[in-house]
């Protein structure tokens, strides 16, 4: 039995006590990995650099006689930047019809992505203005292969400020997107 922690940085598992455990990290056969398993049928190992990107780990158990168990697979948490969009954003404007219900981000969701992770889509404007909304992938989401977040106003802070602005996102804390910017303008031009 394998398991991968949330963060990709701790391979650990059970096998049968006293014997060795066979890794192999994305098919890669020529560099195995071979752990220890302990007197009570336990083992772990450290990753580093932490597997991130949906890796396929795969294990078997040898005994001290050489047999072999079947395989044991797990996939590493993808917590690489999601790629998104703002589709009111295209002009690189918002406007104040366009962010009257919220700004709305697409957000790509990736096959080695995993129900349960937590997309977090955060908006930065002027003057230190932050807010952000999160969305909890469902099985729908990955078929569907990508899911629409809709980012409301600040709690507490009003409305979205003039100005520069950009959005970004991250699965569960991992590291940003690459921000998508654009100047959200709601005052209407002066009467000819």
């Amino acid at each position: 039995l394998l398991s991968i922690s949330a963060d990709g940085a701790l391979l650990t598992g059970t096998a049968e006590p006293n014997s060795q455990v066979r890794l192999v990290i994305d098919g890669d056969t020529a560099n195995p990995i071979t752990v220890n398993v302990d007197g009570s049928g336990n083992f772990s190992l450290p990753l580093a650099p932490p597997l991130i990107t949906g890796e396929l780990i795969s294990g078997v158990t040898a005994d001290a006689a050489g047999n072999l168990s079947g395989p044991a697979t797990i996939n590493a948490p993808d917590l690489a930047p999601p790629t998104i969009s703002v589709p009111e954003a295209a002009d690189t404007w918002i406007n104040a019809a366009e962010i009257s219900d919220g700004i709305q981000v697409d957000v790509t969701i990736r096959p080695t992505m995993q129900v349960g992770q937590v997309i977090t889509v955060a908006f930065a404007g002027q003057n230190g203005y932050e807010t952000q909304a999160t969305h909890t992938i469902t099985a729908g989401d990955i078929l569907a292969g990508s899911v629409t977040v809709t980012i409301p106003p600040g709690s507490g802070m009003g409305p979205f400020p003039e100005g520069a602005s950009t959005v970004t996102a991250d699965i569960n804390g991992g590291t940003a997107s690459t921000p998508v910017p654009f100047t959200v303008d709601t005052i209407p031009p002066a009467t000819p």
